[in-house]
């Protein structure tokens, strides 16, 4: 499906001029980070609350097993990052991409997302469960097992993606395309099927969810 302008992620807007150098104290409660284009930067299991990220680019930093609550993230690109089961519950990110970033076990729950795209990114046993997603374009991932209950979907796209026993549980699945990717043995209710958009060979899938036979 042809993504119109509105649907389609906006990419974020970052300055041509930033800063290589790591500002004290990176990351710190409640203060405000911009214009940086920072790599290598160790920062796992940071704890974090309400800080605020924009206008910069990252290479190679690892944020595994870091807490982010209530972080705000706008016009940044993350490239070759490492997420592995970082907590962002509650979080705010917008115009953001996740380029070939480890994100297994990531928590974005009860968070804000909108204009993101994540390409090539590992993003299975993901808990996303009661976040509000927007414009969002999911291209080649792993989201195997990744838990989308009661989340608000509006025009997400997943292209060439493994969902393969993801939880769609009281998720609105209207406008959300998954026609090139696996949807195998995912877990979603009648009720929230419509608008969904799949191909004519995953209607073997999702009559098998229902107990339903087509011969």
């Amino acid at each position: 499906m042809q993504k119109n302008d509105d649907q389609a992620p906006k990419p974020p807007l970052i300055p041509d001029v930033l800063s290589k150098e790591v500002p004290p104290g990176f990351l710190s409660d409640e203060q405000v980070y911009d214009a940086l284009d920072l790599g290598k930067t160790g920062l796992s299991n940071i704890r974090v609350r309400q800080a605020k990220i924009k206008d910069s680019k990252f290479t190679g930093i690892d944020l595994s097993l870091a807490e982010l609550k209530k972080i705000e993230i706008s016009h940044t690109r993350f490239t070759n990052c490492n997420f592995a089961n970082t907590k962002m519950r509650e979080s705010n990110t917008e115009r953001v991409e996740f380029i070939s970033c480890q994100m297994m076990g990531v928590d974005f729950s009860e968070g804000i997302l909108a204009h993101i795209r994540f390409v090539d990114c590992r993003i299975n046993l993901s808990n996303l469960r009661f976040a509000a997603l927007k414009n969002i374009t999911f291209e080649n991932c792993d989201l195997r097992e990744a838990d989308f209950l009661n989340a608000k979907l509006r025009n997400i796209n997943f292209e060439g993606c493994d969902l393969s026993s993801a939880q769609f549980a009281n998720a609105n699945c209207n406008e959300v395309d998954f026609r090139t990717s696996r949807i195998s043995g995912i877990k979603v209710q009648a009720e929230n099927l419509t608008g969904m958009i799949i191909g004519t060979d995953q209607i073997m899938d999702i009559a098998r969810l229902f107990g339903v036979e087509i011969r």
